[in-house]
This record gives structure tokens, sequence and C-alpha cells, in this order.
């Protein structure tokens, strides 16, 4: 047993402020055997195992738990299927809504401001290259929908950002 927080208010820590060493300890914890032994590289199996089962996840590669490896492979199709699925149950849906950035409000999405709607809650990633952006939209009927953008080949961060409050502007009209 462990004496820990809520792993509500982890994940909250983790997506409100991308912090990668969390998301690699999170690794870690699942990988745990019976024996208690943590083992990174059966957490990765894990966390693979259960990607391929995901609409979207047979081509899908996780190298580590952070997004930081340019070999991580990931589609926005995998990215949306996940957040559909977890969407259906309130028990996992709940928490993690909760724990992601809230457009314009909070967390790595605080300073945003372009998007007429401050109906956006999502993660953000970026590597060198690479920009994501995947959450949850409603729409102006209040319809939850699910997203993910991903750039890559991004040479201005700027016009990325600029890209994705285009497409997410776009999804509130």
């Amino acid at each position: 047993e462990v004496d820990s927080k809520p792993l509500s208010l982890i994940l909250r820590d983790l997506n409100h402020y991308s912090t990668n060493f969390i998301a690699e300890q999170i690794l870690l914890a699942v990988s745990k055997n019976s024996n208690g032994i943590m083992n990174r590289e059966r957490g990765l199996g894990v966390l693979n195992k259960v990607a391929k089962q995901i609409p979207g996840g047979k081509s899908s590669m996780i190298h580590d738990a952070s997004g930081l490896s340019h070999d991580n492979r990931l589609t926005a199709s995998f990215l949306s299927s996940l957040l559909a699925i977890i969407a259906k149950d309130p028990n996992n849906f709940v928490p993690l809504i909760y724990s992601l950035s809230q457009y314009g409000k909070s967390g790595t999405l605080k300073t945003r401001r372009a998007v007429s709607s401050q109906n956006v809650f999502a993660k953000t990633g970026s590597i060198d290259g690479v920009r994501t952006l995947a959450g949850y939209i409603y729409d102006k009927n209040q319809q939850m929908m699910t997203f993910a953008l991903l750039q890559n080949n991004v040479g201005s961060a700027s016009e990325a950002l600029t890209r994705e409050d285009q497409f997410l502007n776009l999804i509130v009209k």
C-alpha cells in the first residue's frame, strides 16, 4: 500500500502542467508486478497492448509515457477514439476532464484566447517539430465531441498555435 494523493489529483497535476516526470512514474506504477517490482519495459508492453485494441491503434507504438520520444507513433484517430471510450464511463471521464486544461482558463491553455468558446478541455504536447492538441470540445449546441490535431514538421510554434485555434473555431461554429 502506498500513501498518495488520489489518482485524480495526480492526473490533474500531470495534465494541467504537462509534468513529464509524473507520466513516467505512472508508467512505472502500471508495470508493478505481484512482487512489487516495477519495470518500465513491462509498463510499455501493457500500454502498447491496450493501444492495439483501440480503433486507430493497430499501428501505434508507444516508447515512453511522457510523449517526448520521437519514436512514438500515434494517430489522431487513435487519440480521438481513446477519448470517446473514456467519455462513455463517468468514473473515468469525470476525473479526466477535470484534469485537462480549459481553453483560456487553466493549465497549458490558460493564455489561449482565439477560440470563440471556452468549452475546450484538452492536453497539449510538443517536441521539436511536432505539436499535438487533443481533448473534448462542446459545440454551439453544447454537444460534446472529441478531437485530436497532430502537426508534424512544424517550423514555427506560433503558426502551429494559429492552426490549432483555426481548427477549434471550425468545430465550435
